[in-house]
C-alpha cells in the first residue's frame, strides 16, 4: 500500500512540473525563477562521518513562482549519485514557500555599512572593557560577516514534500570489517553498511533560502532539513572479535538528514 501511494504522489509531481513552468503573473514580470544548485546531503545518525553515512552530493533543478505578496511554490529536479552508499537517488520536490519583500541596491548598502558600523563600534568597546592587556582580537572579520549578512536581497521559508525513486542498490557485499584495537590476544572490530529497505521514498521538508540578487541573476545559499517517513534506508553496525565472531548487531532506520546548497537562477 505504501508504494502504490508513493506512486501517486511521484506521478502528481511529474504532472505539476510543465504546469508550473508555464506558470507567469501578469501583475510582475519577474515573478518567476529557474535555476540550478549543487551542495551536499549530510545524515543524521549516530554513526554519521563513517563511509557508510557520510556527506552525499547534490544536485538540481529548481522552479518558483510567487505572487506580488510573496507567497508562492517551488519544484523540480533533484539528483544524488549516493545516499548512505546506495546509489541514484532520483526526487521530485515540491514545496509552499513565502518570500520576504525584496530591497534594492542601495538600501541593501547602507544595511551593510550601518551593521559594519554598529558591529565594529559594539566589538571595539567589548575589546576595551576584556582585553586592557593589549592583546585584542581582529574585530575586522566579524564587522565583514554582518556586513554581508545584511546584503540579501530577500529571504525565502518553505515547507514541502519531496517523492523520489532509488535506482541503484548498497553496497553491504563489499564493506569489510574495521580493525578497532587488540586486548588478550584478540583484535576488536567493527562494521558498518546500509541496505536498501525499499525504492520508493518520500521525504517532508523545511528549509529557507538566502538570495543575493543583481538585476535578473541571484546567488543563493539554502539550508534546509528532510524527514525520510518511508523505510529506505537502514544502517547496520556490527561489532565483533577475531575469536568469537560477531558479538553485537545493530540496526537503525535512516530518519533525518541536513543540506545545504549554492545556486544560481535568473528571474523572468
Amino acid at each position: 500500500m505504501i508504494k502504490k501511494n508513493q506512486l501517486i504522489l511521484l506521478a502528481a509531481g511529474l504532472c505539476l512540473l510543465p504546469v508550473s513552468l508555464s506558470s507567469k503573473s501578469s501583475d510582475d514580470n519577474q515573478n518567476s525563477e529557474i535555476g540550478v544548485v549543487i551542495g551536499g546531503n549530510f545524515p543524521i545518525n549516530k554513526y554519521s562521518g563513517r563511509s557508510n553515512s557520510s556527506s552525499n552530493l547534490l544536485v538540481g533543478l529548481n522552479y518558483s513562482n510567487y505572487s506580488n505578496k510573496g507567497l508562492g511554490f517551488k519544484t523540480g529536479l533533484q539528483y544524488m549519485p549516493e545516499v548512505n552508499s546506495v546509489s541514484h537517488f532520483f526526487g521530485i520536490p515540491f514545496a509552499v514557500s513565502y518570500r520576504t519583500e525584496g530591497l534594492d541596491w542601495n538600501k541593501r548598502m547602507r544595511n551593510g555599512i550601518d551593521a559594519f558600523d554598529r558591529t565594529l563600534t559594539e566589538e571595539m568597546e567589548e575589546q576595551k572593557r576584556y582585553y586592557s592587556d593589549g592583546k585584542k582580537p581582529s574585530v575586522l572579520g566579524s564587522a565583514f560577516f554582518m556586513f554581508l549578512a545584511s546584503m540579501f536581497s530577500d529571504v525565502e521559508f518553505y515547507a514541502g514534500i519531496t517523492p523520489g525513486f532509488i535506482a541503484g542498490k548498497d553496497k553491504n557485499d563489499t564493506v569489510s570489517p574495521t580493525p578497532l584495537y587488540q586486548e588478550n590476544g584478540k583484535t576488536y572490530w567493527e562494521k558498518t553498511y546500509t541496505s536498501l529497505n525499499s525504492r520508493f521514498s518520500t521525504s517532508l521538508d523545511a528549509g529557507l533560502n538566502l538570495n543575493y540578487n543583481i538585476w535578473r541573476f541571484g546567488v543563493k545559499i539554502m539550508p534546509a532539513f528532510h524527514y525520510n517517513i518511508t523505510d529506505n534506508y537502514l544502517i547496520h553496525n556490527i561489532e565483533g572479535n577475531s575469536l568469537d565472531g560477531e558479538t553485537k548487531r545493530t540496526t537503525l532506520h535512516q530518519r533525518w538528514y541536513f543540506s545545504i546548497c549554492g545556486g544560481i537562477s535568473f528571474c523572468f
